[in-house]
């Protein structure tokens, strides 16, 4: 009778950490921005790809392809001040390959000097 409840508490944890874990994961997906977004002046946030960002230029012009598939196109005076977002997407899309190994190969060498030092001070 004990191990039966031991073993309705092992799994009524896993359960509970299982639960916990799909919560956390949807809290961090809801703010996460998948797509460019831009916010305009009259408070409208118009999501999709950014197609292209004349903000810099002199006659600037944004042009965006909504996640619906419609082109729309923007002048700097619509768009607010710090009002474009880059998204997830648009990110990896632009991603250097040269960059991400190096940094890759940063954080592979950071876990193995952690090793290292766990190894070191077990066998103390």
């Amino acid at each position: 009778m004990t191990a039966d409840r031991s073993s309705a508490g092992r799994r009524g944890m896993l359960a509970l950490k299982i639960l916990a874990m799909a919560a956390a994961i949807w809290v961090v997906s809801r703010q996460i921005t998948w797509h460019d977004q831009l916010t305009l002046t009259s408070g409208e946030i118009v999501s999709g790809q950014i197609e292209q960002d004349g903000l810099a230029e002199e006659a600037p012009v944004v042009v965006i392809e909504t996640v619906g598939g419609e082109e729309k196109s923007y002048q700097a005076g619509e768009v607010a001040k710090n009002g474009k977002k880059v998204g997830v997407v648009t990110a990896f899309a632009n991603l250097s390959p040269g960059y991400y190994l190096v940094g890759m190969g940063l954080i592979l060498g950071m876990y193995l000097i952690g090793v290292y030092r766990w190894s070191l001070l077990l066998g103390a």
